[in-house]
């Protein structure tokens, strides 16, 4: 729905790590440190489901929002939402299980 909607102009925290080319700038620290704290919560929640390795499947998993976020962006179309959805089914059957 995020990325259908009229106001969607990208996720704010990728936009301001790509338009603050200062890495030591407030912004850039702010957007980075979410990004963490929302990856922990991916690999957390990844070793509650026993997925293989929490770590790695994480940085698949943001990968995949990254790409469906710039994927609408630059495309201004809800599909990337979908691909990444579908991506995410095999990732995590590869990952969960034997």
């Amino acid at each position: 729905d995020w990325y259908a909607s009229p106001n969607f102009r990208g996720c704010p925290f990728i936009n301001a790590v790509l338009e603050i080319a200062d890495a030591s700038h407030k912004a850039h620290h702010v957007s980075i440190n979410l990004r963490e704290s929302i990856r922990q919560i991916i690999v957390r929640l990844a070793a509650e489901a026993g997925v293989k390795n929490p770590d790695l499947f994480s940085r698949q998993y943001l990968l995949l929002i990254g790409g469906a976020s710039l994927m609408a962006t630059i495309e201004q179309s809800s599909e990337g939402a979908t691909f990444a959805q579908t991506a995410l089914s095999v990732l995590i059957d590869a990952n969960v299980g034997d």
